[in-house]
């Protein structure tokens, strides 16, 4: 249907437009985006629990369609939701997001389905065009929408070869450093850099984020996860300074995928001589900026802080933590490592699911010169104010 013809000839007629289109629309609409707030708030007042609502909002990514299927509300599949769709949305399910400006990103998604992109995209039409489409786009990028809710579903209709083939892009996503990354760090002056990664952050955020729930669902259902684990350490095993500003923003990707081996990454930096623990907690000066510093570190410091609240992952970080506070910081930036221990260790609203007592016993089991090292920190002066037993615990 014209919808142009159809108003001239009197009709009224709803289409969705995006900001890109351009043109002039008379009596056009803007519709609120869902706020998360009042979406859990609704699910509350319907009578969920609002632990369970708060894991719904993330979930279902605020899916109406999604939600209903999660409460049993609608029970029959999807009409894409058979055996031949389900393997043709696989592709684009392992990739979450694309930007089709990008020829890198068109021709990962084509090493993915096995064919060319434009093949594939035909092939996808069925599903973009179908009610509950999982897939939107906007503007020139991809998106898969509910992509945990999805991998809890479609889990078993992964196959050993779709997970070779996403391992592999994963590696070449990761080896796409910036050239510009040191240089970055080290300007001193007023500089407009150009983007010269060969992939767009979105498929780049799409494919960490797969990875994640990857192994989060396949832990979940006692599906194994060797491959994924002994990817994560040996990439992360050849980390530079150069690797990590390349990726710093995916690096909570990264960590949630495997804590253990991210943990186990930085205590062999840290007994190595912290040689990149070293050049990312350096404060950086610049004449420009609010703060007149820049800083490097606080996608790592999000990665502990996350991982922190794991009880029994708890006492490393807050090892890995206490030694990240021996590096000084005149900055003006609130995140820094010492801030981060009040957060998990304040008596009131601790940021970690380990109750008191293992808070105590350990920081009492942490060795006695550790502690004393940091608190002769100039920044340690603060180390009693978020554990004041720790002084009566030597």
């Amino acid at each position: 249907m014209n919808p142009w013809v159809a108003q001239r000839n009197g009709n009224s007629v709803i289409r969705c437009i995006s900001k890109s289109e351009r043109g002039v629309m008379d009596g056009r609409v803007t519709l609120s985006t869902i706020d998360r707030d009042g979406f859990i708030n609704a699910l509350e007042k319907s009578g969920i629990d609002s632990d369970r609502a708060r894991r719904l909002a993330v979930d279902i990514s605020l899916d109406i369609n999604f939600l209903w299927r999660n409460l049993k509300i609608e029970t029959e599949n999807p009409v894409w939701a058979d055996e031949q769709h389900i393997r043709i949305l696989i592709p684009a399910m392992l990739v979450g997001e694309w930007d089709e400006r990008i020829k890198n990103d068109r021709d990962l998604i084509g090493i993915l389905s096995g064919t060319s992109y434009e093949d594939y995209l035909e092939k996808l039409q069925f599903i973009i065009k179908a009610e509950e489409s999982p897939l939107l786009k906007i503007g020139s990028v991809w998106q898969i929408k509910a992509p945990y809710t999805l991998y809890n579903i479609f889990y078993k209709d992964i196959t050993e070869d779709d997970l070779t083939h996403l391992l592999e892009c994963l590696e070449w996503l990761l080896e796409d450093d910036d050239p510009d990354a040191l240089a970055k760090m080290d300007e001193g002056t007023l500089h407009f850099w150009k983007d010269k990664h060969a992939y767009s952050g979105y498929i780049k955020k799409g494919v960490f984020r797969s990875l994640t729930l990857l192994s989060i669902v396949f832990e979940k259902y006692h599906r194994d996860c060797k491959a994924i684990n002994q990817l994560i350490q040996a990439q992360l095993e050849g980390f530079t300074t150069e690797r990590y500003l390349s990726n710093m923003h995916n690096m909570k990707w990264i960590a949630e995928a495997n804590p253990v081996v991210f943990l186990d990454f930085i205590q062999k930096d840290i007994a190595n001589g912290a040689q990149l623990m070293g050049k990312i907690f350096e404060i950086k000066q610049t004449p420009y900026g609010l703060t007149n510093t820049n800083i490097f570190y606080s996608d790592l410091l999000f990665c502990l802080e996350n991982i922190a609240w794991s009880r029994e992952l708890l006492p490393r970080t807050t090892e890995i933590l206490l030694y990240l506070c021996k590096y000084p910081n005149n900055s003006n930036w609130t995140n820094r490592p010492i801030n981060t221990l009040y957060n998990i260790y304040q008596f009131l609203l601790p940021q970690t699911f380990a109750d008191f007592d293992n808070r105590f016993v350990i920081l009492k089991s942490l060795s006695t010169n550790s502690v004393i090292n940091c608190l002769q920190y100039p920044q340690g002066k603060h180390l009693s104010a978020f554990c004041p037993f720790l002084r009566r615990s030597h």
